[in-house]
């Protein structure tokens, strides 16, 4: 989109544009909380929308949120992926149909942030974005899932908005960040 693309040149990551900290000084990006969002690219709009709110709390040095959107050309997706699945604090998965079908993230990416899960205590958001059958899927199902009682996010923007906001805030305290 023209936000994300105009948010990549005017606000270059701190990944890549910051030197290592000097001594004594504190690498403020290594202290943010580091949330993982997982979609199937049928449901661009829907990360969009959830990026829109997650972007709230990085501006405020909050999390540090990454999808696939930020693999940039020439770089090793799968490996970037796997990076990236290692190191988060929180997993926001949106669950659709698209997201449910997925070969890659029902084979790849759930298993690795399972695992993680239950070894390290990661947390994971699943949010509804369309109706599906997540029943059907036993890791799925045993999570609680946001908005409240598995509803899809509401097609009003004023409902989603107020939605996202709660989620946003549940994934900001999951990071310690009351």
């Amino acid at each position: 989109t023209i936000a994300h693309h105009f948010r990549s040149l005017v606000v270059p990551s701190m990944a890549s544009t910051r030197a290592s900290p000097k001594e004594g000084e504190k690498d403020v990006s290594a202290m943010r909380s580091k949330v993982f969002v997982s979609y199937a690219h049928r449901d661009e709009a829907h990360r969009q929308n959830v990026d829109e709110h997650l972007k709230v709390l990085e501006a405020a040095g909050l999390l540090d949120v990454w999808d696939d959107r930020d693999i940039g050309a020439g770089e090793d997706w799968e490996e970037r992926i796997d990076a990236k699945l290692r190191t988060c604090k929180v997993a926001v998965l949106l669950i659709s149909p698209a997201f449910l079908g997925s070969d890659f993230i029902r084979k790849k990416e759930v298993p690795e942030l399972l695992e993680r899960h239950g070894r390290d205590g990661m947390h994971i958001m699943p949010i509804m974005v369309r109706f599906c059958a997540y029943k059907r899927f036993d890791w799925l199902a045993r999570l609680q899932i946001r908005p409240r009682d598995a509803e899809a996010l509401a097609e009003s923007e004023r409902e989603r908005d107020r939605q996202l906001a709660a989620i946003a805030d549940e994934i900001a305290t999951m990071c310690g960040r009351s």
